[in-house]
């Protein structure tokens, strides 16, 4: 048997040092959340934290703990996640040391603010690894929201929240659970209240960054149901990039020769409408964006000189909505009179 040394004993007391300072270090930040309320003052906020900022120094492993701790409160307690978390995150933003360095990878660096930035979207943008996200995004996205309006209203930190809000919409974005349960819904909730805000921040009114993001999804190369095309297009549809939907839909024909003249005419063909018919009896609310962008692509096709299958297929559509148990939910029949 071994025999027992003093650097055993020394190895054993540092451990327990650590798990002991680890202890006291999240009970401290637990305290100042706690004293940071709707009511406490920017100024008193900002003071509190630059506290726990002294005393986490440079150390990157406090900084990661003082976020978990922050998060695992915003998820478990939601009235604070609501009225407090937003100002406690802009203090700490406010009061990082600019120059505290993260490397990420080699001859990468993150930043100050930033690397609170990524602290949060690992700690709690794992969700989109899980089949059914449920209710777990609620608070990040909540609180995202709020950094994002908080930001905005302020004209501070605006980067930051930026940061924060792309992260996200990537992440569910490139998620292979983005089709599973009710994640899509999810996903486009978000980028509904998002998108807009992201938008108002650049100088044409439009996020090349969400753009990017957008035409991704698109292009994914796996294999999508119908269904799962009109959500995608809606989405478009619905944060005014329909344009950039159609963007590579568009196909020349075969050059036309125009009577006795030798020129060419170019044309372009409709795009082929495909109409999933049984979503009128699945689902009561035809103002969803599955839905509605289909009736939408199906009265833009249609023309008295609409191709004989444009004709059937929106045809088919129409019946099938006369005769869905859904027609009188809602308002339906106002969308089918539309």
């Amino acid at each position: 048997m071994a025999a027992h040394t003093v650097s055993d004993d020394v190895t054993v007391r540092l451990t327990e040092d650590v798990y002991q300072d680890q202890f006291e270090w999240a009970a401290l930040v637990n305290d100042v959340a706690d004293s940071i309320g709707s009511e406490t003052s920017d100024n008193t906020a900002k003071d509190l934290v630059k506290l726990l900022l002294s005393m986490a120094g440079r150390d990157l492993v406090k900084l990661h703990r003082l976020v978990e701790v922050v998060q695992d409160r915003i998820e478990m307690q939601s009235t604070w996640a609501a009225t407090a978390a937003a100002k406690f995150y802009c203090a700490l933003l406010d009061s990082i040391d600019s120059d505290l360095e993260l490397d990420v990878s080699f001859g990468d660096t993150l930043l100050g603010e930033r690397i609170v930035i990524k602290y949060i979207l690992d700690i709690s943008g794992d969700f989109v690894n899980r089949p059914d996200w449920g209710t777990k995004p609620i608070a990040i996205l909540k609180l995202t929201r709020n950094l994002l309006d908080r930001c905005s209203l302020y004209g501070q930190y605006a980067s930051a929240a930026g940061l924060l809000a792309h992260g996200l919409l990537e992440r569910m974005s490139q998620s292979v659970y983005l089709f599973f349960a009710d994640n899509f819904d999810i996903f486009a909730l978000f980028a509904y209240a998002m998108v807009p805000i992201l938008d108002g921040t650049e100088r044409n009114g439009n996020s090349e960054r969400v753009n990017s993001m957008l035409k991704a999804l698109k292009k994914a190369d796996y294999e999508r149901t119908e269904l799962q095309h009109f959500q995608i297009e809606g989405l478009f549809i619905c944060l005014d990039r329909s344009n950039l939907y159609r963007e590579h839909d568009s196909v020349s024909s075969t050059p036309e020769w125009v009577s006795r003249v030798e020129s060419v005419q170019k044309m372009v063909i409709r795009p082929k409408v495909e109409v999933n018919l049984p979503l009128f009896a699945t689902m009561s609310d035809w103002k969803h964006p599955s839905i509605s962008c289909m009736i939408q692509h199906a009265s833009q096709a249609m023309r008295i000189d609409a191709p004989r299958s444009t004709q059937t297929a929106t045809l088919d559509m129409f019946q099938a909505m006369v005769h869905s148990e859904h027609l009188f939910s809602n308002k339906n029949l106002q969308t089918l009179i539309e």
